[in-house]
């Protein structure tokens, strides 16, 4: 498990660094493999808002774009570049006059075509971020101009990975590992309250428990018409990919937040796609086989499965399979939450096929 050093200070923040913070986290039984910085190759970044574009009178391959990137005073500087999808009032990342980018590239003023341009217009590859497009970065309306990247952000952060053992269930989320810390410091964690949401869906389905040694309960809740147009804010983006996971899916992120933030395993599958009962129950042997990915997965005996009256929707309550799985049409979730009894021998055993 990987996360953010500042996510898990957001939860409990002793007056300790990052060396002194690892080895507690060690001596509570989690081993720390790894530590190492989000990002440190960039400084003087900051973010900018577009006053206009105009294309250069020279050459019809550049624009000229007029940039305010004052802190709370207006300081207007201007930018030759072929990009074209820049359009006025956005706010724009931009490394001006004296910013280094790469940790060893000093930004200058150059003249193109007669123009001087003071600055460049930055994507998540110039600030040491490699896992997005290499687009220019384009920022919510409420993003301050005059900001340090550094700081919007959050750069000054580090990626911890740690080993959980299987008896460490416990810490297998930011709160888990938060409690450990708040127990050796001796401080309080936030209270974290929970405030329960109505269902204001008729739809309903029945839930059978076949192997209730393995899996003595199992949670659902039907959610419709959901709003996948709706974009997730960058900075829990950036939460989701310092620990290893990175997505373009607005309802996975969503319910990988949740499940990394609370140490609680979720899932989701298309509602609609779902026919009859829940059943929680074991493999049937050899013969049981779907498609995971395109796949042809052949299940062997003693396999923990979740699946519908028809088919099977997700192995070992962690692989979901093809049949049911969350697309960019879907409207409709099941979202389920699963405990298993941790004293069970069941072992889960997947042999992948050929397509």
């Amino acid at each position: 498990m990987e996360f953010s050093e500042r996510w898990l200070r957001e939860w409990v923040n002793p007056e300790v660094n990052t060396t002194v913070l690892c080895d507690q986290i060690t001596k509570s039984g989690l081993e720390v493999e790894s530590v190492k910085k989000v990002s440190d190759i960039c400084n003087g970044v900051v973010i900018g808002k577009v006053l206009s574009c105009m294309i250069h009178p020279d050459s019809k391959d550049w624009n000229i774009i007029s940039v305010d990137i004052g802190d709370g005073i207006r300081k207007e500087i201007k930018i030759i570049s072929k990009l074209f999808n820049v359009r006025q009032g956005i706010k724009i990342v931009v490394a001006p006059v004296g910013a280094i980018l790469n940790d060893r590239i000093i930004i200058k003023e150059i003249n193109i075509e007669g123009k001087i341009s003071q600055g460049i217009l930055c994507s998540f590859f110039d600030l040491g971020i490699f896992e997005y497009e290499n687009d220019v970065i384009i920022l919510p309306n409420d993003a301050a101009v005059g900001t340090d990247v550094k700081k919007y952000f959050l750069l000054n952060d580090n990626i911890i990975k740690i080993c959980i053992t299987p008896n460490r269930f416990d810490c297998q989320g930011i709160i888990g590992i938060a409690r450990e810390l708040a127990i050796q410091n001796n401080m309080n964690l936030p209270n974290t309250i929970f405030r329960p949401v109505l269902s204001v869906v008729k739809d309903s389905l029945s839930v059978i428990l076949n192997v209730p040694h393995i899996c003595p309960r199992y949670l659902c809740r039907i959610i419709k018409n959901i709003a996948q147009y709706i974009q997730i804010p960058i900075k829990i983006k950036e939460k989701l990919r310092r620990s290893g996971i990175s997505t373009n899916d607005t309802v996975v992120d969503v319910i990988n937040y949740v499940s990394l933030e609370l140490g609680l395993p979720l899932h989701i599958f298309d509602a609609d796609n779902i026919l009859g009962n829940i059943i929680l129950r074991m493999s049937n042997g050899n013969k049981e086989t779907t498609v995971i990915n395109g796949l042809t997965v052949s299940i062997s005996e003693n396999t923990f499965l979740i699946s519908d009256d028809y088919k099977i929707l997700s192995i070992g309550a962690n692989i979901n399979t093809d049949v049911a799985m969350v697309t960019k049409k879907t409207k409709n979730l099941l979202i389920g939450s699963i405990f298993f009894n941790n004293l069970s021998k069941n072992k889960k055993k997947i042999h992948l096929g050929e397509k």
